[in-house]
């Protein structure tokens, strides 16, 4: 980032926590999920917000779901609150451990130090709950949240770590993968259930590590040459390549 480039985005940090009461960091997918995060709440003496993975919604839910908590908690509203977000669910807040603020939320560590402000993880409700929501109120560390566990390990596969697969949301529910296919080369798909039956709005577009993380098993497609695929049986055996 050019020094011109990063005063322009201090001073809009600055100008948003002015008129707003905070400004939001939204980064986006890399080889870890997507993750958003406020700045200026410590302002306030509030905690800083964080909502991690939780794929389920877009962007702009993403922002929504952040400034009504917010607001909600400048108004005088408890961490220990249920928050109710309509149409978008009702999240609980929880601290989040010391070890993953600096990795995930930089831009409030440098404005107040590492040791200077909180704060808490926004976690959506069962309904609304997929497997790239971290939980943060444990320590980080390599193996504690598997599909976050890249921010503190070496990348091992020959694939891209930038690679996408596309997939659907009963896969990042919690169902088994039954098909998969790579079509490029740093490009998979693989679903839960025949891909032909799922609906576009099903379908997400997550980091491949995000997919191994859930399941291990999926290394298999690493291994396939691009234009191929397999399948396997929903409730166990193993995966069989396209005849």
């Amino acid at each position: 980032m050019s020094e011109h480039v990063r005063e322009g985005l201090l001073r809009r940090i600055e100008e948003n926590i002015a008129t707003h009461g905070h400004h939001t960091t939204l980064v986006k997918q890399s080889v870890v999920p997507r993750f958003a995060y406020t700045i200026g709440m410590t302002d306030r003496h509030l905690p800083e917000l964080i909502l991690a993975g939780a794929i389920g919604y877009g962007g702009d839910d993403v922002g929504k779901i952040i400034n009504s908590i917010g607001d909600s908690m400048k108004r005088g509203k408890s961490v220990e609150s249920a928050f109710a977000v309509d149409p978008l669910g009702v999240f609980s807040l929880q601290r989040v451990g010391r070890s993953w603020m600096r990795p995930l939320m930089l831009g409030a560590a440098q404005r107040y130090g590492d040791d200077k402000y909180d704060a808490v993880q926004i976690v959506p409700d069962r309904q609304h709950s997929t497997l790239d929501t971290p939980n943060l109120a444990s320590e980080a560390g390599p193996l504690k949240d598997c599909v976050w566990m890249w921010l503190c390990r070496e990348w091992p596969y020959a694939v891209p770590s930038d690679a996408l697969v596309v997939t659907n949301m009963k896969f990042l529910r919690g169902e088994r993968a039954t098909e998969v296919a790579r079509w490029e080369e740093a490009e998979c798909e693989m679903f839960a259930g025949p891909g032909p039956d799922v609906a576009p709005g099903e379908m997400r577009i997550v980091p491949i590590g995000t997919a191994l993380g859930i399941d291990r098993t999926l290394e298999w497609i690493l291994t396939l040459p691009v234009g191929k695929g397999g399948w396997r049986d929903g409730e166990a055996g193993d995966w069989q390549p396209w005849q």
